[in-house]
This record gives C-alpha cells, sequence and structure tokens, in this order.
C-alpha cells in the first residue's frame, strides 16, 4: 500500500526552504495549498478530469475563488477563469508510450502531454510551452 498524500508529499519536499514550507497547507487528501504575492493557490492531484482542456480547473478555480493548478492531466496550459484566477493543467509526468489504454484501445482520449509549472511571484509559468 502507498503513502497518504500528506505523507509522500512532506517527503519530497524535506529539502525545501523551510521559510517557502511555511506558507504552504498540505492536505492529507489530493491538495496542498500555498500563499502567494499573488494570493492562495491549490495544488491538487485531482481524481476527475475533462476531456475538454482547461474545463475542469476552471470550475475549481470559480468553486474555491483561488488560482488552481491540476497535475495528472492530459492537457498543458494555463488561463484566466471567469472570476479572474488562473487556471493551469500542468499535464503529467509519465511515459505515454507505455500507456496501453492510449494506443492499444480505440478512444476518444486528449492526446497525453508532460509538463510542470513554476509559480514566480504568484504568477504560472510554463516552462514547456
Amino acid at each position: 500500500m502507498g503513502e497518504r498524500f500528506d505523507k509522500a508529499l512532506r517527503m519530497v519536499l524535506e529539502e525545501v526552504d523551510p521559510a517557502l514550507l511555511s506558507r504552504m497547507r498540505v492536505s492529507n487528501k489530493d491538495k496542498m495549498y500555498l500563499d502567494t504575492q499573488a494570493g492562495r493557490w491549490m495544488l491538487a492531484h485531482t481524481y476527475s478530469y475533462s476531456r475538454i482542456a482547461m474545463s475542469y480547473v476552471m470550475k475549481l478555480a470559480v468553486r474555491y475563488n483561488m488560482h488552481v493548478a491540476g497535475a495528472h492531466r492530459h492537457h498543458h496550459g494555463v488561463c484566466v477563469a471567469p472570476n479572474g484566477k488562473y487556471a493551469v493543467e500542468l499535464g503529467g509526468a509519465f511515459d505515454a508510450a507505455r500507456m496501453g489504454y492510449l494506443h492499444d484501445w480505440t478512444n476518444d482520449m486528449p492526446e497525453m502531454v508532460n509538463g510542470y509549472l513554476l509559480i514566480v511571484d504568484g504568477r504560472p509559468r510554463l516552462p514547456m510551452l
């Protein structure tokens, strides 16, 4: 059995600057929060997603009234939600060639994209784009 989300994330963040860690709050579910100069961010590894690029993270940004970055996505991009909050799809960190359900079976899944996010002065930067 795997580690709980909060414990696994704390292991990954073990060597991060304590000043940055003090601005983070990690949930034991699927998300963490980061306080920045441009407002609070929810960084989530969501259970759900949409085949329509950006739609799910925009819904979350509006629902929680904060900037949202969703990881483990098919898409990779950034937009501004109707409430003025950033909504980001991070893509993933995977080898799409090894994901049989994308290649072996007829499907309408979006193309898998790798990516990551930097948050600089509270604003999203997607170096892969």
